[in-house]
């Protein structure tokens, strides 16, 4: 997943916000249960599901890796973006679709 300024809103130090996934999918080992730092923010796993980030520098450009284990779900598959304090966007993206087998 990939972040983005535009011209009415920065991204600045301090920012914080939130991924959360669905039920039936969640966070694989890359986001192991503790703080660590990446593309100019760190993170804290909160749960299965669900995942903190806070800006510790100034980008123009934030790159997520969306690294899940589906575990039931079907459809379409969205994170949701929850804002906090931070100019980005809240709102659900679809990032796969899952069938059953």
């Amino acid at each position: 997943m990939v972040i983005r300024e535009d011209e009415y809103r920065d991204i600045k130090e301090g920012d914080r916000f939130r991924l959360v996934l669905p039920w039936g999918v969640i966070w694989n080992s890359f986001y192991e249960e503790k703080e660590d730092v990446i593309s100019n923010v760190t993170y804290k796993r909160v749960s299965d599901n669900t995942i903190e980030f806070a800006i510790t520098g100034d980008p123009t450009q934030i790159e997520i890796p969306l690294s899940v284990k589906v575990d039931g779900a079907e459809g379409e598959l969205k994170v949701f973006v929850e804002g906090l304090n931070s100019p980005i966007t809240s709102g659900q993206y679809t990032f796969a679709i899952a069938s059953g087998w």
